[in-house]
């Protein structure tokens, strides 16, 4: 049996990706939904942490300027 270079490129992956988008984007939403139920927050928790350590690098950057 031969083997094609195609099956593993990343075009044929995004192509087979775009073929399945529905059982994609319902994996993404049940996979995400899982890893914040147990979270007070939820979702509102993936956004949080990277907000203020944005806030928290402008700060010191506007400190060293100083």
């Amino acid at each position: 049996m031969k083997r094609s270079r195609e099956v593993f490129s990343p075009v044929s992956m995004f192509r087979d990706l775009k073929a399945a988008g529905f059982l994609g984007k319902q994996l993404f939403i049940r996979d995400t939904k899982a890893m914040f139920r147990q979270s007070i927050l939820g979702l509102l928790w993936a956004f949080i942490p990277p907000f203020f350590n944005s806030r928290s690098l402008d700060i010191s950057e506007f400190d060293r300027c100083s």
